[in-house]
């Protein structure tokens, strides 16, 4: 699995085995895991490459204007860039979701 899939899911699916394992053994459904020597997967650390300041304000530069379309593609750059949001999770964001009364001062 980690040939074909990332470090992080067989990693995962490790534990998620190693887990199912030790019920079966504590439910005395089996005398030991098969999970015992089998060892963990390493994951390799990686690093997220951050927008830098003066990127983001280059950015933001490009969607200068009062049209729907400018509005709209900085609010959403501005949310991403402040929230640190996943693009699923602002992608999927609805009217509804949204707490539009004022914060009290």
């Amino acid at each position: 699995m980690i040939e074909t899939r990332s470090a992080a899911t067989a990693l995962n699916k490790h534990k998620g085995l190693q887990q199912f394992f030790k019920y079966l053994v504590d439910e005395d459904e089996m005398d030991r895991s098969p999970m015992d020597r089998v060892k963990q997967p390493k994951t390799p650390k990686k690093l997220i490459p951050v927008m830098r300041d003066d990127d983001a304000k280059k950015l933001l530069e490009v969607c200068k204007g009062k049209s729907f379309v400018n509005l709209r593609d900085e609010a959403l750059i501005r949310l991403y860039y402040n929230s640190g949001a996943r693009l699923s999770e602002v992608g999927n964001l609805l009217l509804t979701d949204l707490d539009m009364e004022p914060l009290p001062t």
